[in-house]
């Protein structure tokens, strides 16, 4: 099962709805890049919404689709089940989640897998499973944008809450 994009013309809000086979955008809004990009506040998107800010998808039989192009990148879809589990991320970096050495927990689930090849944009933390084997380093920032395929739980780590809002406060300054 895979999903299909759509916005809506007056607001520009992104709708997500299941679709089978492909990936499809129903509406392209040429402004909405730099309306994500350089909004006054601050992004932390995970799974689709980190799909639909890459350059393209590309699905099961080669296809490449469009998307907003925020993140140099492409989302491949797999025939199988690329990822599942509990994660627990370590930030290299400073960002919106906290100093570098931020430690968070959170879970993934996708049957798809990045392409960065040739991009700019490095990971910016570290991921363990729960038996602290490594899964490799994930979590892209760009500008004010955190993607990632881990859905962050905030309560793993309150003070994570506290270096998001102060980031968004920082950042409008």
């Amino acid at each position: 099962m895979q999903y299909a994009f759509s916005l809506s013309k007056k607001s520009s809000t992104i709708l997500f709805k299941k679709s089978i086979p492909s990936f499809s955008i129903f509406f392209t809004n040429p402004s909405l890049y730099s309306s994500i990009s350089f909004c006054p506040c601050t992004h932390n998107l995970s799974n689709s919404g980190f799909m639909f800010l890459m350059n393209q998808i590309r699905d099961q039989n080669g296809k490449n689709y469009p998307m907003v192009g925020l993140f140099p990148m492409e989302a491949v879809m797999e025939h199988r089940l690329k990822s599942l589990g509990y994660r627990e991320i370590v930030t290299k970096e400073p960002s919106l989640l906290g100093p570098s050495g931020t430690r968070i927990r959170g879970h993934e689930f996708h049957y798809s897998s990045v392409n960065n090849k040739g991009s700019v944009t490095a990971p910016i933390y570290k991921m363990t499973d729960r038996k602290a084997s490594s899964k490799g380093e994930e979590g892209f920032l760009r500008n004010n944008v955190l993607g990632s395929y881990v859905h962050l739980h905030w309560g793993s780590n309150p003070d994570v809450a506290g270096h998001f809002v102060d980031f968004c406060r920082n950042w409008q300054r």
